[in-house]
C-alpha cells in the first residue's frame, strides 16, 4: 500500500474503533491500527517468500570461471 492510502485506512480503522469501544480517550483504535499493520506486513513478508525467486541469469564471468575451475581443478596439499 502507498503511504497516503495506508494512512487513511489505518485512521478510518482507528476512528471506527474508537467510536463503538470508548471514544478517543481509549487505545483500542491505535491497538486495532497496529494489529492491522503487523498483519499486513506478515502477508507482504509471506508473499515475498512464496513469489521472490531469483530470474536474473549469472553472468558470463561467473560461468567462465567455474567452467576454469572445473577443468583445472586444484591439487590437494600433502
Amino acid at each position: 500500500l502507498g503511504c497516503a492510502a495506508g494512512s487513511a485506512i489505518i485512521t478510518s480503522i482507528q476512528t471506527s474503533v474508537d467510536e463503538t469501544h470508548g471514544g478517543p480517550t481509549v487505545w483500542a483504535g491505535r491497538a486495532a491500527g497496529l494489529w492491522f499493520l503487523f498483519a499486513l506486513l506478515a502477508v507482504e513478508t509471506l508473499c515475498i517468500m512464496v513469489f521472490m525467486h531469483n530470474t536474473v541469469p549469472p553472468t558470463k564471468s561467473t560461468i567462465k570461471e567455474k567452467e576454469q575451475n572445473l577443468e583445472s581443478p586444484e591439487a590437494p596439499d600433502q
